[in-house]
């Protein structure tokens, strides 16, 4: 088998996270327990290093119940819980922005893809990052675009599956569709139904499909539906707008402001005032 395939089965087929077991863990995790909820815990005490090393030389407590991972798997972990908040901070932006403009009271998915009608050949993986790069140079136009519609920033992730297509191949080569697309989480506005093919067609000049718009209630289902492609193709998560550099006080407050001081710089949650 040729070794460009090779490396695309490694690609579609790599398992992510178990259904069963643990998430985020593989064969090379140096412990990796059965899942099971009715387990108990199970703590050993274990010198962390070298005992007499100075500052690192003590005891410590390892549960047996959770796994121990190898170092991708637990980037793997972190690198999706910093998604998770970062989805969580638009959720609490929107719900700080709504209290005053109910328009933005709800965050939107918003998906889109890059339109072609490539067939890949000869190279699958080749032919995969460039539509990923193709479609990489268009988004600063179409995050202009949805600027323009009022959506003011958010945090979004690159995707590209890849489908094999069935093929005869006595009498045609092996051929394979990819397709490459963005998940985005937002802080925008509310879409009048009259208004919604209209905004939803607005990226077909710059050569992306139509925009697939949901206003999602809670953000613990969509970090996990967004967490998934990190984890796959090894994307990294980007931020935009607004949502740029938050100041640290507004990471974790979830609160609508409408009963805060008018002198308030910040939310009374973050001090634990009550």
């Amino acid at each position: 088998m040729p070794t460009a395939i090779k490396r695309l089965e490694a690609i579609i087929l790599s398992p992510l996270t178990s259904k069963e077991g643990w998430s985020y863990t593989c064969p090379k995790c140096p412990w990796n327990p059965p899942k099971d909820p009715n387990d108990v815990e199970d703590y050993v005490r274990v010198v962390r290093t070298d005992p007499n090393h100075p500052k690192y030389g003590y005891l410590t407590s390892i549960n047996l119940k959770y796994p121990k991972r190898c170092n991708s798997c637990e980037a793997a972990k972190k690198r999706n819980s910093r998604l998770g908040k970062s989805i969580a901070r638009v959720f609490g932006m929107s719900a700080g922005i709504g209290s005053f403009y109910a328009s933005y009271n709800y965050p939107k998915l918003i998906t889109f893809a890059l339109l072609h009608d490539y067939y890949s050949t000869n190279d699958p993986i080749d032919d995969r990052a460039r539509l990923v790069e193709e479609l990489n140079s268009k988004l600063p136009g179409a995050i202009k675009l949805l600027k323009s519609k009022g959506t003011l920033g958010g945090t979004f992730v690159l995707e590209c599956s890849t489908k094999l297509i069935w093929s005869d191949l006595a009498t045609e080569p092996q051929m394979w569709r990819h397709h490459p697309h963005v998940h985005m989480v937002a802080v925008s506005n509310f879409v009048h139904w009259k208004k919604l093919s209209n905004y939803c067609e607005m990226l077909l000049p710059l050569g992306l499909g139509r925009i697939n718009l949901k206003a999602p209630r809670s953000s613990k289902p969509v970090a996990r539906y967004i967490g998934k492609y990190l984890a796959k193709d090894g994307f990294r998560a980007r931020t935009f707008g607004i949502m740029r550099k938050v100041p640290k006080w507004e990471r974790q407050c979830f609160c609508k402001h409408d009963d805060m001081s008018v002198n308030a710089t910040y939310c009374n949650c973050i001090t634990g005032a009550s």
